[in-house]
């Protein structure tokens, strides 16, 4: 197991410990421009999307 690993494991079993919500996406193998695998950039794309169209109130404040 590298350090990064471990840190995200740490930080995952922390995180359920104290009984927080979280969503936890691993790209394996890419630098942290995600540019290494197919897809991957996209991807993040599309999750930062749905993150900001479900938590964030649709109009003008």
């Amino acid at each position: 197991m590298d350090d990064q690993t471990a840190i995200t494991e740490g930080l995952v079993d922390r995180l359920i410990a104290l009984g927080k919500r979280f969503d936890c996406f691993v790209y394996p193998h890419r630098d942290h421009g995600l540019r290494e695998g197919k897809g991957s950039e996209l991807h993040v794309r599309m999750l930062i999307v749905r993150y900001l169209t479900e938590h964030l109130p649709a109009g003008p404040r």
